[in-house]
């Protein structure tokens, strides 16, 4: 029997290797040289682990310049870095954050080389150790590819496989930028400058009223502006500071003291039982305060009003005797009477009451006298951690911080009218400076000013509060402003701090007010010599002016997250080539060539034969029940389906 010639299919015939002629050897095309980007490209391949040491290195030496330049501008002003360019008429700025960013990029950069290739090269050895999952294989690439994937390589190994370490510093590298850019903060900060602040203080007060009882308007204003207590600028003396940022030497000054003493003790409290009439528009009865010189709330003139004269809560007076001081011609004297709410509750203020057995009450004796104060005075401008002096308010963002550093309040009323305070000149004072030296005089009110300001204390100090029995505010019977604004602020306990608490003592009520009057007084004092036309006449002390710096702060904690990436990448080779080495396999790392080229075993294609018609999810799920183990022997490295 003839034997037939048995055809194959196309798809099944062996594939014939060309063999060249003569004629084609002679005629093929030269060899294309390699570009020097491909020579180099290709000696790194041909090293093993070449771009794992690269980028170990290039990360390692990156996070030492960040650290330099970070350690180099820490406590220095932000460098300007500028180039110009032909053609444009702005030059072109580099940032000190714009560098640390360019490099936090190539730190960042590098140091996943060794993570994404060692994650690459893991998932080999992963289905070396004994048979995976084939889903396995899809969690080790999506881990050297993104942040999502690492987290779930974490999650599957439950920190239990060297992955892990890749997975973690694939995670942190999201905090790399963030943590280089906090690694240098600019902070503002003053720095002196010149000495071109100026700061008013005067040895004297001239000050010439029309007829012998006025008194400066400046210094009225700044009184009523004291006792408001609304406003720092009555507080802070006459200057000059173009940046807000100043500082002075210690310096004199002729200023106002005041002096006050509590005499509550002195207090006598009269009772009868309180009658209220019928339809409640009038009483009878309540308690009277006296105090021996004779001041009381029976002194006033309700009684001439048809008025309960207990229905009195506060009084002030200037013209009684006085009960502890003993002052000569001071600039102003006033003892003061008050009584408060049941409870000194601020609730209870706006309520009209009488002064019964159990309310509270306080009495003082206050002298407003001339003197000579040492002080020191900054101007600062608030920035966030500034600590705030309370002896000054701010003015918008401008912080003064005065200190009332000694006090000379040993003055004489001389019978010509002047009146002097006794002052150490500067050939016994060591602590007066060589600008106040060249302008000093002794400490002098001209006669019709002193009177003057007696005469306007006199008038604002005196009056007294009442209750009506038919209104919930209280009454006023008083020429000037000092009254009702000392009442307002006692009762409700608003009196600012400044010029009130100090390191020694802690003044409220009438002693308070006391205090911002004297402080504009003072104040007074300095605006009058400020406004001297004549330079050379007018006192001026110079001080030096601050400028406003950005300053570079380290903050070496920030470092953390760029050593822990490189640690954790560094870590992560060195396992990756000691097992590499133990399990006798090439570094195939995140190549897919060599992914596509591993074989699978007859069983395991089998199994996989209509995997093309299968969807994404199909796959997946066939990948979770399909279990691989990668065998290498004489035949090459494949894979082999596990059964068990």
């Amino acid at each position: 029997m003839a034997s037939e010639k048995v055809e194959l299919p196309v798809a099944e015939r062996p594939v014939e290797e060309p063999t060249p002629s003569p004629s084609t050897e002679e005629h093929e095309q030269p060899q294309k040289k390699s570009s020097p980007l491909e020579k180099i490209t290709s000696l790194f391949d041909n090293w093993y682990y070449a771009w794992e040491i690269l980028g170990i290195f290039l990360s390692g030496a990156a996070i030492i310049a960040i650290c330099i330049v970070v350690y180099h501008f820490d406590g220095n002003e932000v460098p300007n870095w500028t180039a110009y360019a032909p053609g444009r008429a702005k030059p072109f700025r580099l940032t000190i954050n714009s560098l640390l960013s360019i490099l936090s990029v190539l730190g960042s950069t590098c140091a996943m080389i060794p993570v994404t290739k060692g994650l690459g090269q893991l998932k080999y050895l992963w289905f070396m150790e004994q048979g995976r999952k084939l889903a396995d294989l899809e969690v080790f690439d999506s881990a050297s590819r993104g942040k999502v994937g690492s987290a779930q390589l974490i999650w599957k190994l439950r920190f239990k496989h060297l992955a892990v370490l890749g997975g973690l510093a694939s995670l942190l590298a999201l905090a790399y930028g963030p943590f280089v850019q906090n690694l240098l903060v600019v902070e503002i900060q003053y720095h002196r400058a010149d000495n071109n602040a100026l700061l008013s203080y005067t040895f004297s007060y001239f000050y010439e009223p029309i007829n012998v009882t006025g008194t400066d308007s400046a210094l009225r204003f700044s009184v009523e502006q004291a006792l408001k207590d609304t406003s720092a600028e009555w507080a802070t003396p006459a200057n000059k500071c173009k940046t807000g940022e100043c500082v002075w030497e210690d310096y004199y000054t002729l200023a106002a003291c005041s002096r006050c003493t509590d005499i509550s003790h002195l207090l006598k409290r009269t009772c009868t039982p309180v009658v209220t009439s019928s339809d409640g528009f009038s009483d009878t009865g309540g308690c009277n305060l006296a105090l021996p010189n004779g001041l009381s709330f029976n002194s006033t003139d309700l009684a001439g009003q048809h008025s309960n004269p207990h229905r009195t809560t506060m009084v002030m007076n200037t013209t009684m005797h006085p009960l502890v001081h003993n002052y000569t011609a001071p600039l102003a004297f006033v003892q003061s009477i008050i009584g408060y709410p049941h409870g000194d509750s601020v609730s209870n203020t706006s309520k009209p009451f009488i002064i019964t057995q159990d309310s509270p009450v306080s009495a003082h004796e206050c002298a407003i006298i001339p003197c000579v104060q040492r002080q020191s005075l900054t101007l600062t401008r608030f920035t966030e951690g500034t600590e705030v002096n309370p002896n000054l308010p701010a003015t918008d963002d401008i912080i003064p911080l005065m200190d009332i550093i000694e006090t000379f309040d040993n003055y004489t009323a001389r019978e010509d009218g002047y009146v002097t305070v006794d002052f150490k000149d500067p050939s016994e004072n060591k602590h007066i400076s060589e600008q106040q030296k060249d302008k000093y005089s002794q400490p002098t009110i001209l006669p019709s000013t002193y009177a003057g300001m007696r005469n306007y204390f006199d008038t604002i100090l005196n009056g007294y509060v009442w209750s009506s029995p038919d209104a919930t505010a209280y009454s006023i019977s008083s020429l000037g402003s000092a009254v009702p604004s000392i009442h307002e602020h006692t009762l409700n306990h608003t009196w600012s701090p400044f010029y009130c608490e100090g390191n020694e003592t802690s003044q409220e009520g009438v002693p308070c007010g006391m205090n911002k009057i004297a402080a504009g007084l003072t104040n007074a004092f300095r605006l009058w010599a400020w406004q001297i036309e004549d330079e050379g006449s007018r006192s001026v002390l110079n001080g030096t002016t601050k400028q406003a710096e950005q300053i570079c702060t380290a903050q070496w904690q920030y470092v953390s997250a760029p050593v822990a990436v490189w640690v954790l990448g560094l870590a992560l080779f060195i396992g990756v080539v000691i097992k590499t080495r133990r399990a006798n396999i090439m570094a195939w790392r995140t190549s897919p060539l060599a992914t596509l080229l591993l074989r699978l075993d007859p069983d395991s294609r089998e199994h996989l034969k209509d995997w093309q018609h299968m969807g994404d999810a199909e796959l997946k799920a066939m990948a979770q029940e399909l279990r691989l183990r990668l065998q290498i022997d004489e035949s090459g490295p494949r894979f082999v389906r596990e059964t068990t």
